[in-house]
């Protein structure tokens, strides 16, 4: 059976069948493959002036061009996809980590100097807290000898917020992402019957 000029079909063989051309990217000078080049033109690559080139297909899937229902468009001799990617952290949906925190109660006792005398300052900076004042003024400015002491001042517990990170984990290793496979062998037929449109 004669084949149309263009066709792309998969053989099983791991040659180039006369008459064929195998699908991997290879350049085609225009001058000697007039009738092929008014199909293919340089949709695959190509100066387009002397030269256009045949399909690559090593390693990829081909697809029908045009935008099915929900997809994206693709235009006849387009490119794309990759067999791995790298996820980043915009990649990854909503999530948390949980972090465990061992807390850690410690008792707490404080003693603060005062003076024994009556208060004549009315500010607490560099005074001390004085035991009696007749003008309402309960700091005193001399620490008296020998010096009071209040306390012992008990620290009531208190809540506290921990902010923190859990380690670094993960590798930034690529995730493949290609479907699995079985290699043939693609080509394109170079001379055989002009299709003609319908």
């Amino acid at each position: 059976m004669e084949a149309y000029m263009s066709m792309i079909s998969a053989f099983g063989c791991n040659f180039v069948i006369q008459n064929w051309g195998a699908c991997s990217g290879g350049l085609m000078a225009i001058s000697q493959n007039t009738a092929l080049y008014s199909l293919v033109q340089n949709f695959y690559g190509g100066d387009g002036r002397t030269t256009f080139a045949l399909p690559d297909l090593r390693s990829r899937t081909p697809i029908s061009y045009g935008q099915g229902p929900g997809l994206s468009n693709k235009v006849l001799g387009q490119t794309g996809g990759r067999e791995t990617t790298t996820l980043t952290i915009l990649d990854l949906p909503m999530h948390h980590h949980d972090m465990s925190i061992t807390g850690q109660t410690q008792a707490g006792t404080a003693s603060l100097p005062v003076t024994t005398g009556g208060g004549d300052a009315s500010t607490p900076d560099g005074n001390f807290m004085a035991a009696t004042s007749s003008t309402n003024r309960i700091y005193g400015s001399t620490l008296s000898n020998p010096p009071g002491e209040m306390g012992p001042i008990t620290i009531p517990a208190q809540q506290v917020t921990v902010n923190g990170m859990t380690n670094m984990s993960g590798g930034s290793l690529p995730v493949h992402t290609q479907s699995p496979y079985e290699a043939v062998n693609f080509q394109m037929c170079l001379y055989g019957i002009y299709p003609s449109r319908s």
